[in-house]
């Protein structure tokens, strides 16, 4: 049976979706229904049996109002709606954010007065300790120093800490881009992709987490960046060259703020691995 399903490329590509779906039915329960998870059921909000279906009512009515909505453009206009509500959103979150930012301390303390010292000549000695325990953090310190210094090239010394959550809210905008066109480019299909789109800014684009200046948010945009350098830059020619410089950039500079982003790379290894052996890509990520 496994031999006919393998020399059969239909059935492989099958299996592949059966396994993928059953993975994430497999998380969704978990997170869901474990009692023992203690994030997986907070007590202030509605059961999680009742939020369920909700959801996923939600999310159908999006994607088919997205349908309706885009059925009758031709995709320069698709794409011209796409840029315009991206950009609205960036607006949007980033005002959200001016109006409740605050400042912590905890890790985020840290990285804050290091990343300042680049133009104020703090000593930062004191952290020593800090960063040998977490050295990722100093690239993450190096990054936002030099936003720090655009900062205070404009005149705005006074909302140098603003800059900071500022460019992260920009990172996160970037992801959410790249995101889009990565569904847009594999699946082929508006209404996922504009589903994607809501879905990205209700989650991300909206969450407070956006306005702690943290590796958590920064290093979001990399698997992104990682995959989309993959899928959707030719293999050949001199975008080819570069889509190999991107692959390695990203990687290796995603990986010094947080190391899991390697996972995104691994995952294109493997698929290359698989490539390589069935001699093929696979129908559900053919661009």
């Amino acid at each position: 049976m496994l031999r006919s399903v393998f020399r059969n490329r239909q059935k492989q590509d099958v299996l592949i979706a059966a396994g993928f779906a059953l993975m994430m039915l497999g998380i969704l329960a978990v997170c869901l229904f474990l009692p023992g998870i203690l994030y997986a059921k907070k007590r202030e909000t509605l059961p999680n049996l009742l939020l369920l279906p909700l959801g996923l009512g939600f999310v159908y009515m999006v994607y088919r109002g997205a349908e309706r909505l885009l059925s009758g453009m031709n995709r320069k206009g698709r794409k011209r709606i796409f840029l315009l509500c991206s950009l609205g959103a960036l607006a949007v979150q980033l005002f959200m954010v001016y109006q409740y930012f605050f400042y912590t301390d905890w890790d985020v303390e840290t990285i804050v007065q290091c990343a300042m010292a680049a133009v104020t000549g703090e000593d930062i000695s004191r952290h020593s300790t800090y960063f040998s325990m977490y050295p990722n953090n100093l690239v993450l310190v190096t990054l936002l120093g030099w936003v720090v210094r655009l900062a205070y090239a404009l005149g705005l010394s006074q909302h140098a800490y603003f800059a900071m959550i500022a460019f992260q809210g920009v990172i996160c905008w970037a992801a959410g881009v790249l995101l889009c066109m990565l569904v847009d480019h594999l699946l082929h299909d508006d209404g996922l992709t504009t589903m994607a789109w809501v879905l990205y800014q209700l989650l991300i684009g909206c969450s407070p987490w956006i306005s702690i200046p943290y590796s958590d948010i920064v290093a979001l945009f990399f698997p992104t960046a990682i995959l989309a350098a993959f899928f959707l830059l030719p293999k050949t020619g001199a975008k080819g060259v570069l889509r190999m410089f991107l692959l390695a950039f990203l990687s290796y500079f995603g990986y010094r703020i947080k190391p899991q982003i390697l996972i995104a790379l691994i995952a294109i290894v493997l698929y290359q691995a698989a490539a390589m052996v069935f001699g093929r890509t696979f129908q559900i990520l053919r661009g």
